[in-house]
């Protein structure tokens, strides 16, 4: 059975767009364009993806607050750059989730964890450690960047890898953030 939660928010750091005259909404809040009667920097577009997940429920009778970060972009600093003008702080993400092993949602990876700065869980696909090469209609090939599992480990990050359908939060998992939680 599925966790019930209380309230999700969706930030994303990185998207192949930005446009910094949009106005918030009920729904949506945008960062301010004008600050002290100056321009801020506006976050950064690129090719990729990364969003901050925060998910609010209840649990024995506890509010808990969880907060994820889902991909982490092409660059290996704009999610950082974007995450400091939205003033997103690293240290209380709990849990880092890979969508797949393409480099444009895993490049900010290890600058991440740096910021973060803790041992934190990277929950990803065995096959996203593949390495991969692009192969063009005229039969030239690149090689893709790819995960580096003692790189991860370096910087501490604990390589959860799942292969079947699962779900977020992780119920006293996630609370206890022990990686022999995870070990099969």
């Amino acid at each position: 059975m599925l966790q019930e939660v209380d309230n999700v928010k969706i930030t994303i750091l990185v998207d192949n767009m930005t446009d910094m005259l949009l106005p918030s909404s009920p729904l949506v809040e945008r960062p301010p364009m004008i600050s002290n009667q100056k321009f801020n920097k506006p976050p950064i577009a690129e090719h990729g993806f990364s969003a901050l997940l925060q998910i609010s429920y209840v649990y024995k009778n506890e509010k808990l607050i969880n907060k994820f970060l889902f991909d982490t972009g092409v660059s290996e600093n704009g999610v950082i750059y974007n995450s400091d003008i939205f003033a997103i702080n690293f240290r209380d993400i709990e849990t880092i989730v890979l969508s797949h092993g393409h480099f444009d949602h895993f490049s900010g990876l290890v600058s991440v964890l740096k910021r973060i700065n803790k041992p934190t869980k990277i929950i990803m696909h065995p096959d996203a450690l593949l390495k991969r090469w692009i192969v063009f209609p005229n039969g030239n090939k690149a090689k893709m960047d790819t995960l580096n599992e003692e790189t991860i480990r370096d910087v501490n990050g604990i390589i959860v890898k799942e292969s079947g359908l699962n779900y977020l939060p992780y119920e006293k998992k996630i609370m206890n953030n022990n990686a022999e939680d995870y070990e099969e």
